[in-house]
C-alpha cells in the first residue's frame, strides 16, 4: 500500500505526469500557482531581522550607498504585523548660487516602526510621533511601506512605493487572473513563466517569472524587458529590471533567505536593493508584546496623536514606563481655576505698560469732560 501511495505522490507533483496536462501551458502554470500557494499559506507567524544595502545611482545628483535595516514580527492567524525599517534617503539642503546638482542634497537615514492590528493601526515615522487610529488608509503606511514577507520574490520595483502591489493576496489574484503566453521546464524542477505584453504604452512589455519546484515552488527569479515594436518579435534587449530571491526550508514552509532587487533603465537611477534574511522564528507563538507601543521603545516626551476622526488629536505622550500619558492625566484643562503667573513673566511689561496708557487716557478724557463742564457754567 505504501508503494501505491509513494506513485499517487509522485503522478500529482511530477511535471510530466497527465494530472498537470503535459502539453496544456495553462494546466502546468495553474498547477505551478496552487503549489506556490500552498507553501505560502503553509507560513504563518514568524520573526526576522534583515540587513543590506539600498544603492541609488544617479547621473545626475551621484551615487547614494547606504545599510538597510528591517525588523518584522508577523502572525497572518490574529492579523498582527510589526514592521521596523532604516534605510538612506537624499535630503534637499539650502545651497549657494550657482550650487550643482550633487551639492544640492545630502546623505541622510529615514525609517520607523509600524504596527497593524485588526482594530487599528500604530505608527512612529523617524521618532517624533505615534499615530494611533482605527484601520489607517494605504496613504498614511506609505511612509513605511511594509512588505508582506511572502510576496518577496514576485513584486516589482515600482511596487516597493506602493503598498497594495507588495501584499501577498493582491499577487496571487494577479497571477491567478493572467494568462501565461508560455510555461516551460528550464531544468528539472526549475520552471520559467513568460506573459507578452505587446502594446505596453509605445513599447512591448515581456515579463518572466521562474519558479523553484524543488523549493516548495518559491519564485527564485523575475525579469521585466522591454523593446521598441519595430524590432522583431523574439528580440528582447538585456532586462530593464530582475530580482534574485533564495529560499531555505523551516518549520515546514519555505523562507526567504536572500533577496536582491535591481533596475537599471538608462536615463534614469540606476538602483540595487539588498537583503539577508536572519529568522528567529517560523511557525512559532509570536510574543504579544511585539505588538505594543511600549515594545517600540520610545524616548519618553514622544508625542501620541489619534487620527481615527479624520483630525489630529493630541492625545499625549510617552512616560518614564515607556507607557501614553494620557493628556487629561499629565496637565490639568485649560478650565481649571488655579493659574500660574510665571508664565506672564516675560510678557509682563507689555502688560504694564498697556494698562498705563489705558489709565492715562481715561485720566485725560475726564479733564476734558471737566474742564467743558465749568466753561458751560461760567
Amino acid at each position: 500500500m505504501a508503494w501505491l501511495v509513494a506513485i499517487q505522490i509522485l503522478c500529482f507533483y511530477h511535471p510530466d505526469s497527465p494530472s498537470i496536462g503535459a502539453n496544456d501551458t495553462q494546466q502546468r502554470y495553474d498547477f505551478l500557482i496552487k503549489g506556490m500557494d500552498d507553501q505560502r499559506q503553509r507560513l504563518r507567524s514568524g520573526i526576522y531581522r534583515a540587513s543590506g544595502r539600498f544603492i541609488s545611482d544617479n547621473p545626475t545628483l551621484g551615487r547614494l550607498d547606504g545599510p538597510v535595516t528591517i525588523y518584522s514580527a508577523f502572525d497572518f492567524n490574529t492579523d498582527k504585523l510589526r514592521f521596523d525599517r532604516i534605510e538612506p534617503i537624499r535630503e534637499g539642503k539650502i545651497t549657494t548660487p550657482g550650487a550643482g546638482p550633487r551639492e544640492t542634497w545630502s546623505k541622510k537615514t529615514k525609517g520607523g516602526a509600524l504596527i497593524r492590528l485588526p482594530d487599528r493601526t500604530i505608527s512612529n515615522l523617524d521618532g517624533d510621533m505615534i499615530s494611533r487610529s482605527g484601520k489607517l488608509t494605504i496613504a498614511d503606511e506609505s511612509a513605511l511601506k511594509p512588505l508582506d514577507i511572502r510576496a518577496f520574490g514576485l513584486f516589482y520595483w515600482t511596487d516597493m512605493a506602493n503598498i497594495p502591489s507588495t501584499t501577498y493576496p493582491l499577487w496571487l489574484q494577479v497571477l491567478e487572473r493572467q494568462k501565461p503566453d508560455e510555461v516551460v521546464e528550464e531544468r528539472r524542477g526549475i520552471w520559467r513563466v513568460a506573459w507578452n505584453f505587446p502594446e505596453y504604452g509605445t513599447l512591448s512589455l515581456r515579463r518572466i517569472l521562474w519558479l523553484d519546484q524543488n523549493s516548495g515552488f518559491s519564485p527564485i527569479r523575475t525579469e521585466l524587458r522591454y523593446r521598441s515594436r519595430s524590432m522583431p518579435p523574439d528580440s528582447w534587449p538585456a532586462p530593464k529590471e530582475e530580482s534574485e530571491t533564495t529560499w531555505i526550508e523551516a518549520a515546514g514552509t519555505w523562507v526567504p533567505k536572500t533577496y536582491r532587487l535591481s533596475t537599471d533603465r538608462g536615463t534614469s537611477n540606476a538602483q540595487s536593493y539588498e537583503l539577508s534574511f536572519n529568522w528567529e522564528a517560523v511557525n512559532r507563538e509570536v510574543p504579544a508584546k511585539l505588538f505594543s507601543i511600549e515594545d517600540l521603545r520610545l524616548p519618553r516626551g514622544t508625542l501620541v496623536v489619534d487620527t481615527s476622526l479624520g483630525s489630529t488629536i493630541d492625545v499625549g505622550s510617552i512616560g518614564p514606563d515607556r507607557k501614553v500619558i494620557n493628556r487629561s492625566v499629565a496637565q490639568p484643562p485649560p478650565s481649571s481655576p488655579r493659574r500660574s503667573w510665571r508664565g506672564w513673566g516675560p510678557r509682563l511689561p507689555y502688560i504694564l505698560t498697556a494698562f498705563g496708557i489705558v489709565i492715562l487716557g481715561l485720566a485725560a478724557r475726564m479733564r476734558l469732560r471737566s474742564k467743558g463742564s465749568r466753561g458751560a457754567r461760567s
